[in-house]
């Protein structure tokens, strides 16, 4: 079920070399995540494309910044953090904040007139909480929608949420809509009916994506929206499978019975999570006038690169100590950012990456490079079907 060989470097490689005084030129940042399952990119190793694929290489290292100037504590920061990473120094990280002019440090009693101030500043689509983790951003979420926006009801119109799984079903009948990827954020234009169904709660919604022109309308699944996973475990995506299965029993092929489940409209249901926080996997190659960027706690699986990937791109930064009352007895151990960054897919520099379960993602809808075929996404879920199907024949 791989695209191709299974290895896109091979394959690239290969395709590129067929031909005639072709010329490959390769553009990486070694700060940036590698490929699942290894340290380093080899696409980035000159010794590595000698070895294993005889090539002569010519290597050079880009080094001035274009996006902020000399006096950026944004610079400064992501310098020292690109320093760490180089050098193997995984040292608790203290970040400069006195001194810049684009830094301001603010308080955990100030976050929340900061954050309230930046809606009114920027707007809501242009403020964005950036977490290392799916429980970190729950908990922001779940703040920012009740003490700064007033949500009483779990699920509303005008909620800004972020689909958290591939998904090619609903954009099927909309002729400017590919697909919905991964990391695509959408603002909730009307909530309609719900429904609990095959132990999972539904409701239908009128969405409006960001980057695409159409409004779709598609079911959502709910049961995503505040879970620590990414998306929905393989556990629950496999109940989920199991229950959908039993309203075709009667369809005696088990061809045609797996297709029926596949056009199933609660299978193909919209995995969302809400999107006034995401993770620094789904942050990447995202771009928001105000940015607030919560570490959390910097212990033994605090990594520099995360960091890396959280402050690289942006322009202006204020960093912030950021505390609650549920968080006093760590503010010791608490370090927050506020910040600005840039990169849709008008920037340059943007790029689709793989996040630490192997699935391809987006921040930007108009940029259609997601790669579902051959993915770990893709293999999971196939492995999950294989294995219902044969304690199931």
């Amino acid at each position: 079920s791989n695209f191709g060989t299974g290895s896109l470097l091979d394959d690239l490689i290969e395709f590129v070399y067929n031909g005639r005084n072709n010329r490959l030129v390769l553009i990486g940042d070694t700060a940036q995540l590698p490929p699942i399952g290894v340290d380093v990119s080899p696409a980035l190793e000159a010794d590595f494309l000698q070895v294993g694929y005889g090539m002569e290489i010519y290597e050079a290292n880009l080094t001035d910044i274009m996006r902020q100037s000399e006096q950026s504590g944004i610079l400064y920061n992501a310098t020292r953090v690109r320093e760490m990473i180089g050098a193997g120094s995984f040292a608790k990280l203290l970040l400069r904040v006195a001194g810049f002019p684009d830094i301001v440090r603010v308080s955990g009693g100030e976050l929340l007139e900061e954050l309230d101030q930046c809606y009114s500043s920027f707007g809501m689509d242009e403020t964005m909480v950036i977490c290392r983790s799916n429980k970190r951003a729950n908990r922001f979420n779940e703040g920012i929608r009740a003490r700064i926006l007033y949500r009483e009801d779990a699920f509303s119109s005008g909620d800004k949420i972020m689909i958290v799984k591939n998904n090619y079903f609903w954009g099927a009948e909309y002729d400017k809509v590919d697909f919905i990827a991964n990391g695509d954020i959408a603002t909730v234009e009307k909530v309609g009916k719900y429904k609990d169904l095959y132990g999972f709660h539904f409701v239908n919604t009128r969405l409006s994506i960001y980057g695409y022109e159409e409004e779709i309308t598609a079911w959502v699944m709910l049961d995503t929206l505040t879970t620590e996973q990414p998306a929905l475990s393989y556990e629950d995506y496999r109940r989920l499978y199991m229950a959908v299965e039993e309203d075709y029993m009667d369809v005696a092929s088990k061809q045609k019975r797996f297709k029926k489940i596949q056009e199933n409209e609660y299978y193909n249901a919209l995995q969302i999570k809400f999107a006034y926080a995401v993770t620094c996997h789904k942050a990447q190659g995202g771009q928001w006038d105000a940015v607030f960027i919560d570490p959390g706690w910097q212990g033994e699986d605090s990594h520099d690169d995360e960091y890396w990937r959280s402050i690289n791109r942006e322009e202006k930064l204020r960093d912030a100590g950021l505390e609650n009352a549920a968080d006093k007895e760590k503010r010791d151990r608490r370090n927050r950012l506020k910040g600005v960054s840039s990169g849709y897919s008008s920037d340059p520099n943007y790029s689709p990456t793989i996040n630490d379960e192997g699935e391809y993602h987006t921040i930007d809808g108009k940029n259609k490079q997601i790669q579902y075929q051959g993915s770990k996404e893709q293999q999971s879920d196939l492995n999950m079907i294989d294995e219902y199907s044969k304690t199931h024949p």
